[in-house]
């Protein structure tokens, strides 16, 4: 592939996770062994050339095991490192209706037979989701010979294989038993094209010790990796990041990973909402709507959707929107959003793009949309200080005077990424693939880590503590927390951050949920772990402060429902994990707490269907949220319902009384409510210390209204 993959060095993916061995240092394109001549089918291995093969596996009808090892179509990607270093990955899709349909008659012609099945339009084939079979990478090239006649005869080439059922056909579990290796031993290479190069080649394949299953076909198809299209669809009026301004676009950006990607723009076809900012519901029945094409099956297609502003409050630059409740037709990782019309902050580490709006900006605009794609491709935050996945933070850290520059916002993929991109399993890469939250696909590689009780990578060892965990001079401790609530209840915490040593710290300017600061989990009785983290995915914050000794940075969560959906899914004592981790000038820190509740089961049978209609409704969260929008009707209802209840109407009232304060005029304000739901001692008493003093702003503004001042007379 030469220039096109931007010459990755081997030292730069030496040790990735998950990592691929290199071939050991045999040179079988030229033979350069002791072992003599090379046959020409062996020689012909080493010819072969970097890109895409298409694949189609033949099984041996003879033999038993055709459940593992059915008939197979699929793809192989094979890069050379150096002349004597090669990775190679791929995966299979099950095939059984096709190759009985043409096996017997056309076996020895079955490439052409694949290759009309496919898209004309595609060079690289694409493949239903629903028939994922495995995930492969090969491991080693060895390289077998024998004594003959006084002489070394070679044998054969064998390459061991690991061979992985990743998700068992049923996407969004992550299971994987152990791998099993299979040994490929080469039967003929195909004829070289003029310039050198082999076409393909033809494998027998074999358990590491049993009977030959079948045989593995390989045709190389294109020097790109993988192929997708990127279609970009915009509110009215909006321009979309075709580029950044300057010679970098889609194509150019994505085929330095090997990826050969078309873009597309169109109009976004769903009225803007009437406050003129759109919730994670809108923005994914917007892209429904909209986009030209629906079939992830027949092509990968990502959607990126471009509106004025987001309804957070807090809203990121962009957001990887289709997952969780937002998720309608279940589909994942199909669609992001940029929020074009934010105005970037003036703070100093935005440098010349401060109080600038997105879409002016025409280099950190294109950044942006590329990575929220990332993110749909299945990378996570990458901080090592540049590349698309960096954060805006991470990139000014980077620059000159600690300011964003255009110079600092290369549009390139890290190294570790490019490899990502380009051998991860498809299942994790495509649209419409593994889930956001799987555990090798979560939003930031920090995030990855395991916890406490789960196995640790190289170099990192937790170490918990009960309350107030550190991590060098600093301490996480829960400050307030209800020790027992009713089943489905929202969860409250206060947390504080505690600087006890002699020195002057960075720490996050601000400590919630609406920052990419704050995660954590929550374990059950029987030891399940739900993970909880901000519904938005945010590439940039507000710039760090400064933590005097002896000073402490406070903050709020309201808790409802994690990545396994309802977080108190079922009585008895729970454990909560909270973890703030951030970049202090480079160094990586991680603080966590943890704390012991109960909760209660249902005394009555009223409360038991209450219970049950909160865990079983995900658009209880985004009204919690977000408020009154068209998207959040059915969580409504269910709240509007725990008002009823003497057990749940506390824990509810002020999710309901802001929910009215905040909702869009035009609808009407009803304050008086508001105030009523306010006013008892017992509403406002199992809140948290953001809530009350949100509270407290609502009761004011709901007596504003409800007594005006009289009007003033004129003199």
């Amino acid at each position: 592939m030469g220039p096109l993959l931007g010459g990755i060095e081997p030292s730069a993916v030496q040790g990735l996770e998950p990592g691929f061995p290199l071939l050991p240092e045999v040179d079988i394109a030229s033979g350069a062994m002791a072992l003599g001549p090379f046959p020409e089918e062996i020689k012909a291995l080493g010819r072969l050339r970097d890109g895409c093969y298409r694949l189609w596996f033949v099984p041996d009808s003879t033999h038993g095991n055709l459940v593992t090892w059915p008939a197979l179509l699929g793809t192989l990607r094979l890069e050379s490192l150096s002349p004597m270093h090669w990775v190679a990955s791929g995966d299979f899709y099950r095939s059984d209706g096709f190759f009985r349909a043409q096996l017997d008659a056309n076996g020895a012609g079955l490439g052409p037979l694949i290759a009309g099945q496919e898209d004309a339009t595609r060079t690289i084939p694409s493949f239903p989701r629903d028939q994922y079979h495995a995930y492969f990478r090969v491991r080693q090239v060895r390289i077998a010979a024998k004594a003959g006649g006084g002489d070394l005869e070679t044998r054969g080439v064998t390459l061991d294989v690991e061979v992985t059922r990743l998700l068992n056909r049923e996407f969004g579990i992550w299971d994987p038993p152990e791998p099993v290796m299979f040994r490929f031993r080469a039967v003929k290479g195909m004829e070289p094209e003029p310039g050198g190069h082999a076409r393909g080649a033809v494998f027998g394949v074999r358990l590491a010790s049993g009977p030959e299953l079948g045989e593995l076909h390989m045709e190389w198809v294109s020097p790109y990796f993988r192929e997708a299209v990127v279609e970009l669809d915009a509110e009215a009026t909006l321009r979309v990041p075709e580029d950044n301004g300057s010679t970098e676009n889609w194509a150019t950006v994505f085929a330095r990973a090997g990826w050969l990607v078309r873009s597309e723009t169109g109009m976004l076809v769903a009225p803007t909402p009437a406050s003129g900012r759109w919730t994670l519901r809108e923005l994914h029945q917007a892209m429904l709507r909209s986009r030209r094409e629906a079939d992830l099956d027949s092509g990968w297609r990502y959607h990126v959707t471009v509106v004025r502003h987001f309804a957070d409050t807090v809203a990121p630059l962009g957001i990887a929107f289709d997952h969780g409740s937002a998720d309608l037709n279940e589909v994942p990782r199909e669609g992001v959003a940029l929020n074009a019309g934010a105005r970037l902050p003036t703070d100093a580490v935005y440098g010349p793009y401060g109080g600038r709006r997105l879409h002016e900006c025409p280099d950190l605009y294109f950044n942006v949309a590329v990575h929220e794609i990332g993110h749909a491709m299945g990378l996570h935050h990458n901080h090592v200080g540049y590349g698309l996945m960096e954060q805006v933070s991470g990139l000014a850290a980077r620059a000159s005077g600690g300011r964003l520059t255009s110079g600092a916002m290369a549009p390139e993929f890290a190294p570790d990424d490019l490899f990502r991109l380009r051998h991860l399993p498809d299942v994790h890469v495509r649209p419409g693939g593994t889930p956001w939250d799987t555990t090798a696909s979560v939003e930031d590689h920090a995030h990855a880590m395991p916890r406490p009780g789960v196995s640790s990578p190289r170099g990192w060892v937790p170490i918990p503590r009960e309350r107030g965990e550190v991590s060098g001079p600093l301490s996480l401790t829960i400050s307030r927390m209800r020790l027992n609530l009713p089943l489905g209840a929202p969860l409250r915490v206060d947390f504080t951050l505690l600087n006890p040593g002699s020195r002057t710290l960075e720490v996050p300017a601000q400590l919630s949920l609406a920052t990419p600061f704050v995660h954590g989990w929550v374990v059950g009785p029987d030891g399940g772990e739900n993970e909880f983290r901000s519904l938005f995915k945010p590439i940039n914050a507000a710039p760090p402060v400064r933590l005097a000794p002896g000073g402490w940075q406070g903050g709020s969560l309201t808790l409802l429902r994690g990545r396994r959906g309802a977080l108190l899914a079922r009585p008895g004592w729970h454990t909560l994990w909270l973890e703030v981790s951030w970049l202090d000038g480079g160094e990586r820190r991680c603080v966590r707490a943890r704390a012991r509740f109960e909760v209660l089961p249902p005394q009555a049978a009223a409360e038991e269907r209450l219970a049950r209609r909160i865990r079983s409704t995900p658009e209880t969260l985004g009204y919690l949220v977000f408020g009154s929008t068209p998207s959040y009707r059915a969580g409504e209802r269910v709240v509007r319902e725990a008002l009823e209840s003497p057990v749940y109407a506390s824990h509810f009232a002020y999710v309901h009384a802001k929910a009215l304060g905040e909702r869009d005029p035009s609808a009407g304000l009803d304050w008086r409510s508001v105030s009523e739901l306010l006013a008892p001692e017992s509403n406002r008493s199992v809140l948290n210390l953001r809530e009350l003093d949100k509270a407290a702003a609502l009761q004011r503004l709901a007596f504003q209204n409800i007594h005006p001042p009289p009007p003033v007379s004129p003199p």
